[in-house]
């Protein structure tokens, strides 16, 4: 259960909820945020409610949590999940501009980005993905923002991303998703 309060992890200080895929373990999140990377095993599907692919994470501030959840029944592995302050990568806009479900994309967040890292991976696995922006900058409003990805950070790229299904919430504290990833 975590109720409130930061915890620090490290990669080698990690905090695994789990401990295999077949005893992927849970985790009740109403408050609180992970400062570093946490480790979630999944078998099979989410059940797709919060709490089944939750990765509460953000910075000292403010949570930007993470949701991940299966769509399909062939999912088996873990995740690894973190948000991170400052640039992406050195070529932060490498491989822009793009369009991305509609949507011109010439520069990424500033502020900080999530590291989402599968640690088994399984690619013909389908999911949503939900992401919090709570006190990120959004000059252009809500409707410009979409999520792009970058694998191996090197170059941001459109391929699997699935189909946008908008921002939600206040300029202040919003979620943005994407669905069939």
């Amino acid at each position: 259960n975590m109720t409130s309060g930061n915890i620090l992890t490290t990669g080698t200080n990690l905090l695994t909820i789990g401990t295999s895929t077949g005893a992927p373990g849970s985790l009740s999140w109403t408050g609180g945020t992970i400062l570093g990377p946490l480790k979630r095993y999944y078998s099979g599907n989410a059940d797709g409610t919060q709490q089944a692919g939750i990765f509460p994470v953000g910075n000292s501030s403010y949570n930007r949590y993470a949701r991940v959840n299966f769509t399909s029944a062939n999912a088996v592995g873990s995740i690894t999940a973190q948000y991170i302050s400052g640039l992406p990568f050195s070529a932060q806009d490498s491989g822009l501009p793009l369009t991305v479900n509609g949507q011109l994309i010439q520069n990424s967040e500033e502020e900080g980005f999530w590291s989402i890292a599968p640690e088994t991976p399984d690619n013909t696995a389908s999911y949503d993905l939900v992401l919090r922006g709570n006190n990120l900058t959004t000059p252009n409003g809500l409707g410009t923002l979409r999520i792009i990805k970058s694998a191996g950070h090197a170059s941001w790229d459109n391929t699997g991303i699935g189909s946008h299904s908008g921002a939600s919430g206040s300029s202040s504290d919003f979620t943005i998703s994407n669905s069939g990833m």
